[in-house]
């Protein structure tokens, strides 16, 4: 599953190059939640500790990642036992 960001507001799908000159910034943001079939992934957290969508400026190479939780669907069938 390619989880979806957003790179200047512009979507784009992870994992993503995003190329600056030093002293510029980018706002970077995760979107939540993003949903595949019955799994749906809510945004947890930034490598760098930032917010769900924040602004980076451009000093040096380097990474950073987002982190997802996973959620589940869970469907229950409740039906009485036959008999009864």
């Amino acid at each position: 599953m390619d989880l979806v960001l957003q790179v200047n507001g512009t979507q784009v799908l992870a994992p993503y190059l995003l190329v600056c000159d030093a002293g510029n910034y980018s706002t970077i943001g995760a979107p939540s939640p993003q949903l595949s079939g019955p799994t749906r992934y809510r945004f947890a957290s930034w490598s760098d500790g930032g917010s769900g969508s924040h602004i980076v400026t451009c000093s040096a190479n380097g990474n950073l990642t987002a982190f997802f939780s996973t959620e589940y669907q869970i469907t229950l069938d409740c039906r009485a036992p036959r008999g009864l």
